[in-house]
C-alpha cells in the first residue's frame, strides 16, 4: 500500500536539500563573479555571517514558494511535463524574490552582468531542484510499475462493466498502481460472478473507505443514464477521494458534449451568400 504523506515528506526533504545545494553553489559563483567585492578568500566569504544567514533563510523562502505552487498536493501520478512547468515557474519566482531581497545590493555597473548573475541563480536552482524531484518521481513510478506500491481502490459498480474495468486496470504488464479490493452495488445491480464475495452496498461506502484505507474510487455502473451518473458522482464528493471514470462513462460524457443539439441539426434559415 502507498503512503501519500510519506511520499510528500520525500519531496519536501529533497527540495530542501537541493535548495541548500543550489544556494551554496550560487554563493561560490557569486564570489568569483567579476565586479562583486566578496573578499580575498572563498572560505572567509562562505563563513561570513551574512552568507551563513542567507544559507539558512533563503532555502526556507524557496520552500514556501514550492508549497504555494501546489507541487505537494499530488504526490503520485505526476507527469513529466507538469513537473517541469511547475519547477520552472516556482524557480523563476524564487529567483526574482532573492534578487530583490538579497542581490539588489550587488547590482553591477554593466547591465549584462546583472542578467548573467540572475541566469546563474536560475540555472543552479532549476538543475538541482528538478534533478532531485526527477529522482523521487522516477523511483515512485518504478515501484508502481513493479507492483510494489499499489492504491487500494473500490469500483463503484459490480456488473460486467465493473469487471471489464477491473481487468483494464490490473492486467497491464506495467502496473498502473490500482489494487481492486471490492465493488459497490448501485441501483440494485446484480453482482457479476467475479465480484461475488467482495460486493458491498453503497450505504457502507463511507465506513469501508476508512476500514480498507481506500485511496481511489473508479466509477463503472451498468446504467448509461447521464443524469444518474452525475447524481452518483455527487454522492462520492464528500468522501474527499480521487474519483476516476471508467472508459464507458468517460465516452458517455464526451458524447454528450460533442453531439450536435437538435437546434444544430436544423437547416439554417439565413439566406445563402451566393
Amino acid at each position: 500500500m502507498i503512503n501519500s504523506k510519506r511520499q510528500i515528506r520525500r519531496y519536501v526533504l529533497v527540495d530542501y536539500l537541493t535548495s541548500n545545494v543550489s544556494w551554496f553553489l550560487f554563493n561560490i559563483v557569486r564570489f568569483h563573479f567579476p565586479g562583486i567585492a566578496a573578499g580575498e578568500s572563498l572560505k572567509m566569504y562562505l563563513l561570513s555571517p551574512r552568507v551563513i544567514e542567507g544559507q539558512i533563510l533563503f532555502p526556507l523562502l524557496m520552500m514556501c514558494v514550492y508549497y504555494l505552487s501546489g507541487y505537494y498536493n499530488q504526490p503520485f501520478f505526476k507527469s513529466r511535463i507538469q513537473e517541469l512547468i511547475q519547477t520552472l515557474g516556482s524557480v523563476l519566482v524564487n529567483t526574482l524574490f532573492i534578487f530583490f531581497i538579497a542581490l539588489i545590493n550587488d547590482v553591477l555597473r554593466i547591465r549584462i552582468d546583472n542578467y548573467e548573475l540572475l541566469l546563474a541563480l536560475y540555472a543552479l536552482q532549476f538543475v538541482c531542484v528538478y534533478t532531485g524531484r526527477g529522482i523521487v518521481t522516477g523511483n515512485a513510478t518504478s515501484m508502481i510499475h513493479r507492483r510494489k506500491w499499489q492504491f487500494n481502490t473500490l469500483i463503484i459498480g459490480c456488473g460486467p462493466k465493473a469487471i471489464k474495468q477491473m481487468r483494464e486496470l490490473e492486467e497491464p504488464r506495467q502496473s498502473l498502481g490500482y489494487h481492486i479490493v471490492g465493488f459497490i452495488r448501485v441501483n440494485h445491480e446484480t453482482p457479476a460472478p467475479e465480484a461475488e464475495g467482495r460486493t458491498y452496498p453503497i450505504k457502507q461506502l463511507s465506513s469501508l473507505c476508512k476500514q480498507m484505507n481506500i485511496q481511489e474510487l473508479v466509477v463503472a455502473p451498468e446504467e448509461n443514464d447521464l443524469a444518474e451518473l452525475h447524481k452518483l458522482i455527487n454522492t462520492l464528493y464528500p468522501l474527499n477521494l480521487p474519483i476516476k471514470l471508467g472508459t464507458d462513462e468517460f465516452n458517455i460524457i464526451c458524447l454528450l458534449y460533442t453531439s450536435p443539439s437538435p437546434r444544430d441539426r436544423q437547416k439554417s434559415r439565413m439566406p445563402s451568400s451566393a
